[in-house]
């Protein structure tokens, strides 16, 4: 909470205070020219499944909002800075800054939540092998609805003390405000979290490698299974072709009787003249 103006202020205009904003901007700013030469470029080329795809795409869009709210918020102090006159116009009302922070929130919170969704997304596509690859983009559309609800939760229960009336340097100063402590203990979380996936991570080959070889074990199963069925359906159609064909010789042997077979003509002829061929030799 700013108990002085002036000392908002000299922390404003403070060379280090002002180089680290610049070096925020200049990151953002660089942030969306590689986005747009990514999407230009080779966006069209990525021939992944269409689930990872999305979360792919997701993160990139996180990656575009977090750093348009950096470029947001240091414009802001910067118009302040050469239009606004007296000291306490340098800094910003928390009423004014609800979206800013709400957003950047947010999107800081959909940065862990989507490394989870991927690996988990990479784990079930191990798991389901043999069927992944002809599945539709249900799991990967519900993965963001799913991080979507939890980072807006998370935010609403975060900023749910905040207090409208307090003012700040920037509307990205948390610690000075009456929510610096959800923050640090959000910052925490999130560490944690990225910790529990490195920690994943040494036993990762070895789960790969089990659910390879019980998902490919799976498959040949299910593949001798199939063939014996297939023999099993190919003896009872055969089977079922003997008895239909003895019920129709018994039924028109029953209808017609024993004939004689005919002899066609081109035999006779043929079993004549071999006939005489012979006596004449």
């Amino acid at each position: 909470m700013i108990y002085s103006c002036v000392d908002e202020v000299s922390l404003i205009f403070h060379p280090i205070f002002q180089l680290l904003a610049g070096l925020s901007v200049a990151a953002s700013i660089a942030a969306h020219v590689f986005l747009g030469v990514f999407l230009v470029k080779f966006a069209r080329n990525i021939f992944w499944h269409i689930n990872i795809k999305l979360l792919f795409f997701f993160n990139m869009i996180i990656s575009f909002g977090l750093a348009t709210v950096y470029v947001v918020n240091f414009f802001g102090l910067w118009y302040r800075m050469i239009w606004k006159k007296e000291n306490c116009e340098y800094v910003i009302q928390m009423g004014d800054c609800f979206y800013i922070r709400a957003f950047y929130l947010g999107f800081f919170c959909l940065i862990p939540l989507n490394h989870v969704a991927m690996n988990f997304e990479r784990f079930w596509a191990t798991i389901r092998l043999s069927k992944y690859e002809k599945s539709n983009s249900t799991l990967g559309i519900s993965l963001m609805f799913i991080m979507v609800f939890v980072a807006t939760l998370i935010v609403y229960l975060v900023m749910l003390p905040e207090d409208f009336t307090e003012y700040a340097p920037t509307c990205l100063s948390f610690s000075a405000t009456s929510i610096g402590n959800n923050i640090y203990f959000l910052y925490i979380s999130q560490g944690l979290i990225e910790i529990s996936m490195i920690v994943i991570i040494p036993y990762l080959p070895f789960l790969l490698t089990y659910f390879s070889y019980r998902t490919i074990q799976k498959h040949l199963k299910d593949r001798e299974m199939l063939a014996k069925q297939a023999v099993e359906i190919d003896v009872i159609a055969n089977a079922n072709f003997s008895n239909d064909q003895l019920l129709w010789d018994t039924y028109y042997i029953a209808k017609y009787g024993k004939k004689q077979p005919k002899i066609s003509t081109v035999r006779c002829w043929k079993k004549y003249f071999s006939n005489r061929i012979e006596n004449h030799q």
